[in-house]
């Protein structure tokens, strides 16, 4: 008899506890630039962030241990509207960035619970461009002259020259450089006209 109640209560406890997976969250939101434009095809990526860090002691070093359930970032790209959405997200603590953002920039951290849904819009700085006009003594648009980008960088202790280029100026002398270049960094326009 007491192994019946015994089995009996096992079988309870056993119905009682569920596997049923706790409901993920979602993190969804448009990517615009600093004009408003929305910006397609920009990487966006939520990475676990974990906000409760003990202080422990090992070996006689006192370091600070996270604390919290190891998740993998979650990573998608804008579409053609700037819109992005990153699903099936564990229920945690995340700091959200783009591909854009620099180390220093402000972190944008969000709380997700279970099955909940945030809504996120993110505003980047445009992407530079560098434009102008070539014109000749007389004021005349120089249409084919051939424009270069100058800057350089240190690698290794030593000074690197970068050269971005050439275009061809347009008919009416213009010219535009609007990928591949970096923020906060020096250009020099070098301009090369054949004369006829």
């Amino acid at each position: 008899m007491r192994a019946i109640l015994a089995l009996a209560l096992f079988a309870g406890v056993l119905g009682a506890q569920t596997d049923e997976p706790e409901p993920k969250g979602a993190i969804r939101g448009i990517v615009k630039d600093s004009f408003g434009a929305p910006v397609s095809g920009m990487a966006v990526e939520a990475l676990p962030f974990f906000s409760e860090a003990r202080i422990v002691s090992v070996a006689g070093r006192t370091i600070q241990v996270q604390s919290g359930r190891p998740a993998k970032p979650a990573r998608t790209v804008t579409d053609e509207a700037g819109k992005y959405a990153l699903t099936g997200l564990t229920p945690m603590n995340y700091t959200v960035k783009t591909e854009r953002d620099l180390e220093s920039a402000t972190d944008r951290r969000i709380r997700i619970d279970a099955g909940e849904e945030v809504s996120l819009d993110i505003v980047i700085p445009a992407a530079p461009v560098i434009s102008g006009r070539v014109v000749d003594e007389s004021g005349d648009p120089a249409a084919g002259a051939s424009v270069w980008l100058l800057t350089s960088e240190y690698l290794a202790g030593f000074l690197k020259p970068i050269v971005v280029g050439p275009k061809k100026t347009n008919e009416d002398g213009s010219y535009s450089f609007d990928s591949g270049l970096e923020s906060n960094r020096r250009y020099y326009v070098l301009v090369d006209r054949a004369i006829p």
